[in-house]
């Protein structure tokens, strides 16, 4: 390593010195304004500055804070307040700080480096009119009448599936961690499974909200976002196991524990997710073929819809299992209130997209209360509770066509992979993420979470960029000669 000289005669010590004091007089001047916190300023520009210029740690660290850090403070055990909200007057909050650093590492990548990333891959069609979407509804939502705080807000959440995807999927392709980001989300997840099912089970998790009575809002997870990744981690399992790839025995110890602890998150829409998950996975992953087979993937895809469509979702009943399950039964769906919400909320949505079918209201734009509703929710006007309604009410019908084709050639996507890859592992994990994205997307008739809740959107993203960067991997593979194929290929067998 070469050690910098400063020349004194040339006067640039005299410049080292002045520039050092009037940094420390910048320093002391913002100490004295905002506090002591000020002080932690050099250090946050230093460690920006090393996140930049590693980008796989950078990655790494915003999945591991959105896995392990809840979004709600009374969700044990790890719940920041102000993570997820906006630093100072600025719109962004820390995790926006990591895109961003991964995004200006991304660009110095593509302007310095020859090699052309994977860019975003066969999503880059959805992607670009989700663009248009949001484009849309940024203008529809400033003519109209939104609130800037609000229209900031929904569109720096939705633009984080135009980022995060392509900015993974450069990272990852460059530095060829594809297959060693699998082996670190399933150790994070199962990690926090178990910290949610040892909550459970010694009475740590957060008081009940209604009337001093266990709720299920006060179970192992208040929000969707571990649901899902669960429920992928699960079907993964399942598909090893099928194909016989081996995995290491904790994994196959973590299993029963994730299963445990869905079961235990009360939340409906994701039990269905698992069942029509495991169904789709029986048909792919054992090689059954015929009319049959594909009869009974329909049937499990319908059912799953229907129960999605007319009893999924999170209500305020009773915690035990067996109360959660039969409140699936369509003859109890008005006992709850909150299902007795959703209609009301449903109701009043369909009333102002039929006023409003070709440009919806806009980003930041408020439902109107036409219709008397079971409960009231602070900001509850401002999101619906069935994903694809909120997408065309926000952005209009080019929002929801962008929905339906970003999520329709993302489990393409995964089944190419799952059948053009040559690793055991990844091909494994592409056919459980196209799985848990068709079951996510009932779950999502029954809730807001892509687009709408911050830490769904940012493992959802990754999960895209990830599924690109595998994508580029199998197309080259493919294009290679059979030999060179053989060669690459045996190495990544899993042991």
């Amino acid at each position: 390593m070469t050690a910098v000289r400063v020349g004194v005669r040339s006067g640039q010590a005299l410049l080292v010195v002045l520039g050092a004091a009037a940094l420390g007089l910048v320093l002391a001047a913002a100490i004295g304004v905002l506090g002591p916190v000020a002080a932690l300023v050099p250090v946050a520009i230093v460690a920006c500055c090393w996140l930049f210029w590693h980008p796989v740690t950078t990655l790494a660290l915003l999945f591991a804070t959105t896995v392990l850090i809840e979004g709600q403070p009374d969700v044990w055990p790890i719940a920041l307040d102000g993570w997820y909200g906006s630093l100072g007057p600025t719109p962004l909050d820390y995790p926006d700080v990591l895109v961003v650093l991964l995004l200006g590492w991304v660009i110095h990548d593509r302007v310095t480096s020859r090699t052309p990333g994977p860019g975003f891959g066969p999503l880059a069609l959805p992607m670009s009119l989700l663009a248009v979407a949001l484009a849309f509804g940024l203008v529809t939502g400033y003519l109209g009448a939104s609130n800037m705080v609000d229209l900031v807000g929904s569109a720096r959440v939705v633009g984080l599936f135009l980022v995060l995807p392509p900015v993974t999927a450069a990272v990852l392709h460059r530095h060829e961690r594809v297959r060693a980001a699998i082996g670190f989300a399933f150790v994070l997840v199962a990690a926090r499974g178990a910290i949610a099912l040892f909550a459970v089970l010694s009475g740590r998790t957060g008081e009940a909200r209604y009337g001093g009575v266990a709720g299920a809002e006060a179970s192992t997870f208040y929000e969707p976002t571990m649901n899902f990744l669960m429920v992928v981690v699960l079907l993964g399992i399942t598909v090893a196991l099928l194909r016989k790839v081996p995995v290491p025995r904790w994994v196959l110890v973590a299993g029963p524990i994730l299963l445990v602890t869905v079961v235990l998150s009360y939340r409906r829409s994701f039990w269905i997710a698992v069942v029509l998950g495991l169904a789709l996975v029986l048909v792919v992953a054992t090689g059954r073929r015929g009319r049959p087979w594909l009869v009974l993937g329909a049937a499990a895809v319908a059912l799953s819809l229907y129960l999605a469509l007319s009893v999924g979702g999170t209500t305020d009943t009773t915690n035990p299992v067996l109360t959660r399950a039969e409140s699936l039964s369509p003859s109890k769906l008005t006992q709850s209130s909150g299902d007795r919400y959703r209609l009301d909320e449903q109701r009043n949505v369909l009333a102002e997209l039929r006023d409003h079918p070709f440009t919806g209201l806009g980003l930041g734009v408020p439902w109107a209360i036409r219709y008397p509703l079971s409960e009231n929710h602070v900001g509850g006007q401002l999101y619906t509770h069935v994903t694809p309604l909120w997408y065309w009410l926000k952005l209009g019908p080019l929002g929801v066509a962008a929905y339906l084709w970003l999520w329709g050639t993302a489990v393409l996507t995964a089944y190419r992979v799952w059948r053009r890859g040559r690793d055991p592992r990844v091909r494994t994990v592409a056919l459980a993420l196209a799985a848990g994205y068709l079951g996510l997307m009932v779950a999502e008739l029954t809730g807001p979470f892509t687009g709408i809740d911050v830490r769904i959107t940012l493992v959802v993203a990754m999960t895209f960029g990830w599924l690109i960067a595998a994508w580029a991997g199998s197309s080259s593979e493919a294009s290679a000669p059979e030999s060179a194929q053989r060669t690459a290929g045996e190495p990544l067998t899993v042991r």
